[in-house]
């Protein structure tokens, strides 16, 4: 084992080049450094610190498929490296034909889209992102010839659960309470406007 040499925002061994944007968030691209050099630049995504499959699990998620509120739990794996989905236990609870169990074994998918095969159909599910490991928001569920719901809501996080959904700050919440103090009747009467005539 040695140590791989970082340079400003590149990282380069003996067999190939990558360098991320400034802040390591993404990649730029992936340089070849034997034989031809062949140049990938058609890089999308977030830079992800694991070469494994990383586990999903969804939180506060739901959708509407025809008309029909259905509330979606359960994980995936899913390797942010190779692409490749590594199955899949997902349930929609709410009622009509499509609320039941999903599931699926793997497959070579895109960093922002799983899907999962059920009660006699397949679901997909797309993501705002490339999934990485940080959490990501729904973009899009739908049954495949059937209905799906561009609005769903909830998100998806790394790791067994439960998520860890961000909550406003109690800074935040005090700096909005002291505005709104600041904004009520003592405001206006300091500019010489008198609200109660």
């Amino acid at each position: 084992m040695h140590a791989i040499p970082i340079t400003g925002n590149t990282i380069v061994t003996d067999r190939f080049q990558i360098t991320f944007t400034n802040d390591f968030s993404s990649v730029v691209s992936i340089k070849s450094t034997v034989g031809a050099g062949v140049t990938g630049t058609d890089l999308t995504g977030g830079a992800v610190a694991a070469g494994f499959p990383l586990e999903y699990t969804f939180a506060d998620a739901s959708t509407v498929l025809n008309g029909t509120p259905e509330t979606i739990t359960g994980h995936f794996g899913f390797d942010p490296l190779t692409l490749i989905q590594y199955g899949a236990d997902i349930q929609l609870t709410g009622g009509g034909p499509y609320a039941g169990s999903y599931a699926y074994d793997a497959e070579l998918s895109a960093g922002d889209f799983i899907e999962a095969e059920g009660p006699g159909r397949f679901l997909g599910i797309s993501f705002k992102n490339n999934l990485s490991s940080a959490n990501d928001p729904l973009a899009s569920v739908g049954i495949l010839g059937g209905p799906a719901d561009n609005a769903p809501t909830g998100l998806v996080c790394p790791g067994a659960g439960p998520c860890v959904v961000p909550e406003p700050s109690g800074l935040a919440i005090l700096g909005a309470a002291l505005g709104l103090f600041l904004l009520g009747p003592w405001a206006a009467l300091r500019t010489g406007i008198c609200r109660w005539s």
